[in-house]
């Protein structure tokens, strides 16, 4: 067909007429691209590089996606007091951001800090009790800092809500077995 201005009007007249679709929220897309982009990278020092540069030159989809990539590529150079600085600012303008408060925690561990990070996934565990992420990683924070009679409870709550989960079956084993229940452990 032979494109002609009646049948460009013609199609302009019948676009109205249909409702505005609205693009999905891409933000946690973004924020896992950033993610696997830091998990990816062969060298931590290379990858911080890279964020600095993305940022600096304002190339990036969604300038907090890319700065929290370049916090998580901090914390895996062992940066921790600028990967701090940067979640901080991150955590001013969303501090309701699960993703933004398991990084913080994240990096209060890589820091040797465990009590702080504890108390930070504890508070926002209190914060959004739903949240699966947030309540995996502080259940495995538990564990590794020998916390198992609490990752226990945690975890004997999180199996009752997400029963379909694995993960979490054997991480209540490991707890229940750390804890001295072993009959828990194995049922």
């Amino acid at each position: 067909h032979p494109i002609t201005s009646r049948r460009i009007a013609e199609s302009r007249d019948q676009s109205v007429s249909y409702p505005a679709v609205k693009n999905p929220d891409t933000t946690d897309f973004y924020h896992a691209q950033a993610k696997i982009h830091v998990l990816s990278g062969s060298n931590a020092a290379d990858t911080v590089l890279q964020f600095k540069s993305t940022l600096e030159s304002g190339r990036y989809e969604n300038k907090n996606a890319e700065r929290y990539g370049y916090a998580l590529a901090l914390l895996a150079n062992k940066q921790y007091a600028e990967a701090r600085s940067t979640i901080q600012d991150l955590l001013a303008q969303h501090p309701d951001y699960a993703l933004y408060r398991i990084a913080q925690a994240e990096i209060e561990m890589a820091a040797g800090n465990d009590t702080t990070a504890l108390k930070l996934y504890a508070a926002a565990v209190r914060n959004k009790p739903d949240d699966y992420a947030l309540n995996q990683r502080y259940a495995t924070a538990l564990l590794k800092t020998e916390h198992s009679p609490e990752a226990k409870k945690l975890l004997r709550t999180m199996v009752r809500q997400w029963p379909q989960e694995p993960a979490l079956q054997k991480m209540f084993a490991v707890a229940a077995g750390n804890s001295g229940s072993l009959l828990e452990a194995h049922q």
